[in-house]
């Protein structure tokens, strides 16, 4: 850091200078991507696990609804929460995200 807080290298501004400008392995690495042909790789199927794409979906956009839950459920709710450190409302959002994602993978299987 500089003294007005800005980053720094060996105390120069990074302001206005450009990557490579600053580490030369930068540089180095784009010549290297530049040479590679796309078109030559092989594709390659990945498999993404499942609760990491449900925690994607459900905190990609909340919208707010309003559902009654038992008092039993919303004390459980409570006591996870407090014992994770963790607001009730995310344990209810993970407990639907969890069951929604077993609901969708069983009707992938089923085709519907």
């Amino acid at each position: 850091m500089n003294d007005w807080g800005a980053p720094s290298v060996r105390g120069a501004p990074l302001v206005g200078q450009r990557p490579q400008d600053i580490d030369p392995d930068i540089q180095a690495t784009e010549e290297a991507l530049a040479s590679v042909d796309l078109d030559d790789l092989d594709t390659a199927t990945i498999e993404i696990d499942p609760v990491l794409l449900e925690r994607a979906r459900s905190t990609a956009k909340l919208k707010q609804i309003t559902i009654r839950v038992g008092e039993d459920q919303l004390e459980i709710a409570r006591r996870v929460a407090s014992a994770q450190g963790e607001k009730y409302q995310q344990v209810i959002r993970r407990w639907l995200a969890h069951g929604a994602s077993k609901a969708r993978r069983n009707l992938n299987k089923t085709g519907t």
